[in-house]
């Protein structure tokens, strides 16, 4: 069956764009393609553009701690709750803790 020619409950539809569901969950549910629901919310936005917003991508973010060496006083960061052995740049074992900080990715 081509995507043309299938149904999609448009109302159930904006429901599951409204949660914020994965478009292809929404395609998988419909059992159609993605494209054919990108195309169906574009449609819908057109006509109604307050009922149907863009959805901001989410941000993933994740905590970087920074330390400081001793012996050549560069900074160096590593993943929150990890340990570092030496000191990236000159092996040093003599290092501490400066701060952490969030990054976006």
């Amino acid at each position: 069956m081509r995507d043309n020619e299938i149904s999609v409950d448009i109302e159930k539809l904006h429901q599951l764009f409204m949660s914020g569901e994965k478009l292809s969950v929404i395609a998988y549910k419909f059992q159609v393609s993605e494209g054919y629901i990108q195309r169906l919310i574009s449609n819908e936005r057109k006509q109604n553009p307050d009922k149907w917003p863009k959805r901001k991508k989410k941000k993933q973010t994740m905590e970087i701690d920074i330390y400081s060496c001793e012996e050549c006083g560069r900074a160096f960061g590593v993943e929150e709750c990890e340990d570092p052995k030496v000191c990236p740049c000159c092996e040093s074992e003599l290092w501490e803790y400066s701060h952490s900080v969030k990054i976006t990715i």
